[in-house]
């Protein structure tokens, strides 16, 4: 895939930019549920 960022609005050209270099912080979210099993998820950052 190519994007010429010539082609873009300025504002659209820097959201794009900004999105793919920027990185996103990241949480992991851990239960146990009443038979004590464990559960670990990861929720990236938007």
């Amino acid at each position: 895939m190519e994007i010429n960022l010539m082609e873009l609005e300025p504002r659209h050209a820097h959201d794009l930019l900004t999105s793919a270099i920027i990185p996103r912080p990241i949480a992991w979210v851990s239960s146990i549920n009443k038979a004590g099993q464990t559960n670990l998820a990861l929720f990236p950052g938007f």
